[in-house]
């Protein structure tokens, strides 16, 4: 009676502590300390302890043991038998294969990390890209144009051989092509530098045409440089009152390099030479100044007679 009693207390005891422990399991669950399947197993191995009596107890480290020495007999066996090394070369090739996952997936980061550089580096790229191709197709339309841009190009020296040799009327031709040039395309600098240059030259002839009126001159060479005198246009031609005292000016100076090219051993001769030189320079001057100023002269002086009519009528 009194082994039954205490075989019944004991069942009781085990079970509050079995209620104790499971409710200890399930508030560690509860609080995250251990999973759902751990609380689970720890619970099952609780009551299988709780199964065993004393002497089963005392006989459980010897038991387990011997399980331990079965598994190990078995894991001997199981590493000599022939299928193994299949098993230990699928292991090796998922351990490879998954450090060659782990690998590809920190590239993959490192190369999401790097999007917004290379996305901006390809941007930059397109970028050059395309103006290369603009540069590309504006160097092939110069290639086709290339005879056109180099006779533009050559205008400027053009015009100065031009000027030098005296072909004065090729000259205005390419200066007013130059011009009419730069009017038609504003946009293009390169032909206001081109016309800019061109025009410069007009100086120079000026200064030449000034410099033939010195020199000896007949009736048309005058009308023919004095034509092209007034063709230069502003501010490159000289006013027509400048113009007539630059003509007369020029001419008394080839009547001076005349004069002192008159031999001087004579008086008499010399004497004689200067009076057929001055005879025949003058008559040549008042004779081409009339010529070429005829209209000016007429004008003016109808100007002049009418101002003068009006002023005496209105007093």
């Amino acid at each position: 009676a009194a082994a039954v009693a205490g075989e019944v207390d004991a069942g009781a005891g085990g079970t509050l502590a079995g209620k104790g422990m499971e409710a200890l399991l399930a508030t560690l669950a509860n609080e995250g300390y251990i999973s759902d399947e751990e609380a689970a197993k720890l619970a099952t191995r609780s009551y299988e302890l709780r199964g065993l009596t004393l002497d089963g107890l005392r006989r459980r480290p010897a038991m387990l043991q011997e399980t331990q020495a079965q598994l190990n007999a078995q894991a001997k066996a199981l590493a000599q038998s022939d299928g193994v090394h299949g098993c230990v070369h699928s292991a090796e090739c998922v351990r490879d294969v998954r450090a060659e996952l782990q690998r590809v997936e920190a590239h993959m980061h490192c190369l999401h990390g790097n999007m917004p550089a290379l996305r901006t580096s390809a941007d930059e790229l397109l970028g050059e890209a395309s103006r290369g191709v603009e540069q590309r197709e504006r160097n092939a339309i110069l290639l086709d144009q290339h005879a056109a841009v180099t006779e533009v190009l050559e205008q400027p020296q053009l015009m100065e051989n031009c000027v030098r040799q005296g072909l004065f009327d090729s000259a205005f031709e390419l200066e007013a092509a130059a011009r009419a040039r730069a009017l038609m395309h504003p946009q293009v600098t390169v032909l206001s530098t081109v016309s800019s240059s061109v025009s410069a030259c007009l100086h120079e002839m000026r200064a030449q045409l000034l410099q033939s009126l010195a020199a000896p001159l007949s009736l048309p060479d005058a009308l023919r440089t004095l034509g092209y005198l007034r063709r230069l246009g502003p501010p490159h031609a000289p006013p027509e009152p400048l113009l007539r005292l630059a003509f007369l000016r020029n001419r008394a100076i080839h009547f001076a390099q005349a004069e002192s090219a008159l031999a001087r051993d004579e008086p008499v001769e010399f004497l004689l030479k200067y009076l057929d030189l001055c005879r025949t320079h003058w008559h040549a001057t008042l004779s081409q100044y009339r010529a070429i100023f005829a209209r000016t002269t007429t004008a003016s002086t109808a100007s002049t007679t009418a101002s003068t009519t009006a002023s005496t009528t209105a007093s």
